[in-house]
């Protein structure tokens, strides 16, 4: 029996706008964060851009950006939690896998872990 994972719910309107040149979509996502060394997994939810012109959610940010690196996966794992992170921790790879839904119908677009 697995136990139930809770997230907090954010009310998010659609956002349309313009950075950096590029004009994007929000979407409503989910991110499965799990932390490597115990198997726990909690959900994160997040909103991610379609940039115009491109058929799929951007997923750069979770596999090469800033998302990628565990400090900032950490940071996300423990705000489910209300749990603070500590400014300044070590920053590492490897440590916590990301799986990314979109949370109007659960496709999956993104996966590091079954």
């Amino acid at each position: 029996m697995s136990p139930e994972i809770k997230f907090r719910q954010k009310m998010l309107k659609p956002v349309r706008g313009n950075t950096m040149n590029d004009k994007y979509t929000l979407v409503k996502c989910v991110a499965e964060i799990r932390r490597n060394s115990t198997g726990e997994v909690r959900l994160y939810r997040t909103d991610e851009p379609i940039f115009e012109g491109d058929a799929e959610i951007y997923t750069f940010n979770w596999s090469d950006n800033n998302n990628s690196c565990d400090c900032n996966r950490r940071i996300f794992f423990n705000s489910v939690a209300d749990i603070e992170t500590p400014f300044g921790e070590e920053c590492s790879d490897g440590l916590y896998s990301v799986n990314l839904y979109t949370a109007s119908d659960g496709n999956y677009y993104y996966r590091e872990f079954e």
